[in-house]
């Protein structure tokens, strides 16, 4: 464990160095050798002018049903519940006494009209199989 510390280090420190003179060192200008007896420039630029054909005859692309379920609307799916999930944080509002009339009394009334109608439906059932 010691040992593998040390040339730990020691590479550490050398790649430390090197890193430090090579700021310093400068390698010096080669000079021009003409050794292509043409002009690659041209060259490329009249064949891109020329050979245009790989852009311009690109077809359209045929559907390929290979996927087996609708994507759109599972993404349309994942996007609804994710929105019905979070929880929005709404201020309490003020009571605005906006309704003439005593909704907790007329609800009262209509529980027992329809309790009352529904209990004199079943007597009257019952009374009218019996007979």
């Amino acid at each position: 464990m010691k040992t593998q510390s040390i040339i730990t280090a020691i590479l550490i420190s050398v790649i430390f160095q090197t890193t430090i003179f090579a700021d310093n060192f400068k390698m010096k200008d080669e000079k021009y050798i003409d050794d292509i007896p043409f002009n690659t420039v041209e060259i490329f630029n009249k064949y891109m002018l020329s050979d245009t054909s790989f852009t311009q005859k690109m077809d359209q692309e045929t559907y390929v049903p290979d996927i087996p379920f609708d994507t759109q609307k599972i993404a349309s799916d994942q996007l609804s519940e994710e929105a019905t999930a979070q929880t929005f944080k709404l201020e309490e509002e003020a009571y605005i006494p906006d309704i003439p009339f005593n909704t907790r009394e007329i609800s009262y009334k209509t529980r027992n009209i329809a309790t009352h109608s529904s209990s004199t439906a079943i007597l009257r059932y019952l009374l009218v199989i019996k007979k």
